[in-house]
């Protein structure tokens, strides 16, 4: 896992992704769903335009859900689904220090 503004995983390219833009974000990390050890096992970031944006791609990026409450900036591809904001992650990188 990267330190500090080191990207996490590098860019996975734009497959799949005709006819949707790119979007930078930056916010916290946070719990969306649990396993039924109560284990966390799905996140959502929430961005500094107070959206929450549940991250559809957290099997590609399983170091997410390690980095609750940590502050990232992403990159990836925004959709509507049921009410609710997926985001697509293509990369990531971690802003604040370690605690």
């Amino acid at each position: 896992m990267g330190g500090a503004g080191i990207p996490a995983r590098a860019a996975q390219g734009t497959q799949g992704r005709e006819g949707e833009s790119l979007v930078s974000v930056a916010g916290y990390v946070l719990p969306d769903a649990w396993g039924k050890d109560f284990e966390v096992a799905g996140v959502l970031i929430a961005d500094d335009r107070e959206r929450e944006l549940v991250v559809g791609n957290v099997a590609e990026h399983p170091e997410l859900l390690g980095l609750c409450r940590r502050k990232v900036t992403a990159t990836g591809w925004l959709a509507a689904r049921d009410g609710r904001l997926l985001f697509t992650v293509r990369d990531f990188a971690v802003v604040d220090a370690a605690e």
